[in-house]
């Protein structure tokens, strides 16, 4: 018998076509065109960069992509730089295309910031290969081993395998690193001289360890032994012993080789000003590193006139300690306290452990004052340790090291002990306050931590916000009294302030007036209380990243700026909690666009739009 048609199957097929093929659409866009909806083409494009990006996944702890990353370093390669480049451009041009009339505030706000570093990021493609990609304080070469012993965690065998396959990357690794600095050298730009020679005896002093005191093995063993799911972990040391005594020594061994050839390609001096369109490229750095749009011949002046103010508030504040003393030169006197035996601890193992106790004393003491000060308290753990010694001789006085997403995990505060002669007690609180609580580690890890900020903004940072927060923290201490019962300290603060302050004049000076080191060593050596030994690692780290030192003092009066301007839309209401929760809450974003966020909120009497949701 012949079958009929059934006249239900079509409508069903029509159904499903009707139903499948926006699916499908919609899809296609996702992945591949333009999303109707702008945050998910936030997501997608967030998940493309986080992709090229493995070890900022497992630097932050991502959500479910860590456990896929963990494995891998990144590919430094110039095949996936160009194709990074291209991205950018597509991205730039696709996220042109919504209009932002049509989004809520939040959309407008997450728009604006990508948009921002977008076009920053394509203004560099010019300068892709004008750094230092193997250098004492930044470079490749000494971050990774860093990287590794602070982010890398180890909890179960998938993630101590992990560890193995990145230490059999790092030969590539290094091949690619020297790529790139070859590539730059053909340019004409390379370390100064002297700076070549500190990261040759800094990379061979490293392999010069025994493998089983490295920071590689040490680190990882520490972290293996800690753990409960590995019950026997010798396969996994012995393995890690094998691969550095195969990949990772030769891989130094081959950078070391590379680095002694071209050493007599390099000049005395070298920097920005010096570079093939040197003064457009310190431009951009200077936005790229402060979010703001400045001339370098105004940041000169500017610092000059911060030094000048600083020293005066310097001699009132002596002169208030000592009464019966004529204080004429501010920083010869600073120098003097300085080197009191009072104010020091013993240069010894008991003194370095002496000293970390007391930052961690510090902190805790602050702590517990924050909610004076900050609506939302992040619950990440903050911890103090020593600089790794392999990269103590190059290092800053301390850094920060962020903690993971979530509140997992702990931030860490490193502090530089080699030479205690140099870290005088009263300098102490204003360095924890900048590099702990309420400083970078409260703001980094409430950024991370946060519930209401997109994930997709949380990967954008800049140093003028970043660094800027970190100073301004160190002025609101001291606005809220945590000096008084110390008032040395607050010639600590002050010691620190213009040490920033003259940043911003060798920093130009160096890459926009092309000074030589030993000019800029003069003037910071003359307009702060620092040791000459100081000094010269201070301006090294300048010439070595030029632009990044700007972030501090222009980030601390960006601040500050916005907070005047707040206080004098909000008047008697203006509550200082809540303008730390405003500023905090909606990422880490550039200068300008805080602003706007800030004066929009208080210009609406220090409430939200109606369709505008805290983040």
């Amino acid at each position: 018998m012949k079958k009929i048609p059934c006249a239900g199957s079509k409508i069903k097929c029509l159904m499903a076509g009707i139903v499948l093929v926006p699916a499908i659409f919609f899809i296609m866009n996702f992945f591949l065109g333009k999303p109707v909806f702008i945050s998910h083409f936030f997501f997608r494009e967030m998940l493309k960069s986080l992709g090229e990006d493995p070890q900022l996944v497992t630097k932050v702890k991502v959500p479910v992509l860590h456990y896929f990353y963990r494995g891998k370093l990144n590919d430094l390669s110039l095949e996936s730089l160009e194709k990074q480049q291209l991205k950018l451009i597509n991205t730039y041009q696709k996220l042109e295309k919504y209009d932002e009339s049509t989004l809520s505030p939040e959309n407008r706000l997450s728009k604006k910031l990508m948009q921002w570093h977008l076009k920053k990021d394509i203004d560099g493609i010019p300068f892709a290969q004008y750094s230092f990609f193997i250098n004492p304080f930044n470079g490749y070469q000494n971050q990774l081993p860093a990287y590794l012993d602070t982010y890398h965690r180890i909890e179960s065998k998938a993630d101590a395998k992990a560890y193995l396959s990145r230490l059999e990357q790092i030969p590539e690794y290094f091949d690619q690193i020297m790529e790139r600095s070859e590539v730059a050298r053909k340019q004409g730009v390379m370390p100064p001289k002297h700076l070549i020679v500190a990261s040759l005896n800094q990379m061979k002093e490293f392999i010069a360890q025994k493998k089983e005191d490295n920071i590689l093995y040490t680190s990882f063993k520490v972290k293996l032994l800690q753990q409960k799911k590995i019950k026997n972990p010798q396969p996994y040391l012995d393995k890690v012993l094998d691969i550095m005594a195969k990949s990772v020594y030769p891989a130094y061994e081959k950078l070391i080789a590379y680095q002694s050839d071209v050493l007599p390609f390099a000049l005395t001096e070298s920097n920005a000003s010096v570079f093939p369109d040197g003064d457009k490229y310190y431009r951009y750095l200077i936005r790229h590193h402060t979010g703001m749009d400045l001339a370098p011949d105004s940041i000169h002046q500017f610092g000059k006139n911060e030094v000048d103010r600083i020293k005066n508030e310097m001699v009132n504040v002596l002169q208030t300690l000592f009464p019966d003393k004529k204080i004429t030169d501010p920083l010869d006197e600073m120098r003097k306290l300085k080197s009191e035996p009072s104010y020091l601890y013993p240069n010894d193992s008991t003194g370095r452990a002496a000293c970390l106790r007391d930052f961690d004393r510090l902190l805790k003491t602050v702590y517990k004052k924050l909610p004076e000060w900050f609506v939302v308290i992040p619950t990440s753990q903050l911890m103090v340790k020593r600089v790794p010694q392999f990269k103590e001789s190059a290092s800053s006085f301390a850094y920060f090291e962020v903690a993971q997403m979530g509140g997992d995990g702990s931030g860490t505060f490193y502090v530089r002990l080699d030479d205690l002669t140099q870290k005088p007690k009263f300098e102490m609180p204003t360095l924890a306050y900048h590099e702990g609580w309420p400083g970078h580690h409260l703001q980094l890890s409430y950024h991370l931590e946060s519930k209401s900020l997109a994930l997709y903004d949380k990967r954008f940072t800049n140093n003028g916000y970043i660094e800027g927060w970190a100073l301004y923290v160190e002025r609101l201490m001291y606005e809220q009294g945590m000096y008084q019962l110390y008032p040395e300290a607050n010639l600590g603060r002050l010691e620190a302030e213009i040490m920033r302050a003259t940043r911003l004049v060798v920093d130009t000076g160096i890459h926009r007036y092309g000074w030589s080191k030993k000019e800029a060593e003069n003037f910071m050596y003359k307009h702060t209380a620092m040791s000459y030994e100081e000094v010269s690692t201070e301006i090294d780290r300048y010439i070595a990243d030029p632009g990044q030192a700007l972030s501090y003092t222009l980030g601390m009066h960006g601040i500050l700026e916005i907070r005047n301007k707040a206080k004098l839309l909000a008047g008697k209401d203006f509550d200082l909690k809540n303008f730390h929760e405003l500023i905090l809450s909606h990422g880490i974003l550039p200068m300008h666009l805080l602003e706007e966020l800030v004066i929009a909120y208080y210009q609406n009497e220090g409430k939200y739009s109606n369709d505008e949701k805290k983040r």
